[in-house]
């Protein structure tokens, strides 16, 4: 099932995406904060690999903040929705690594990414 961890003697499993899109992966140095933009149709789905992170979601046009701390070690997925502005945040000490998964394949001719701060 998408999203259960599964373990046994060797690690960790986690199935991360089941749908068309596309899957990346990102680094950050300690403190970068990435995103601060939101998609009006695009779906996003963020897995901190390595290192720990603070996730900060806002739907637009309002004001309450919703912060989500992760860790490499948790295995949790967080789902960023349509006109839900986000960023997120290297709070680790070094790298953090970060898998993204989104419902659309980016066209820079189209990208459906709009700045704005959280």
């Amino acid at each position: 099932m998408l999203g259960e961890v599964h373990r046994d003697a060797r690690g960790e499993l986690m199935e991360f995406a089941d749908q068309p899109g596309q899957i990346y992966v990102s680094r950050s140095h300690p403190g970068a904060v990435r995103a601060n933009h939101y998609h009006t149709r695009k779906v996003e789905k963020f897995l901190v690999v390595s290192g720990k992170a603070f996730i900060r979601i806002r739907q637009a046009g309002f004001d309450k903040v919703n912060c989500i701390s992760v860790d490499a070690q948790d295995f949790r997925i967080v789902t960023i929705y349509p006109m839900q502005v986000h960023n997120i945040t290297n709070i680790g000490a070094g790298d953090m690594v970060l898998v993204v998964w989104s419902s659309e394949v980016f066209d820079p001719a189209d990208p459906d990414t709009y700045p704005e701060e959280v």
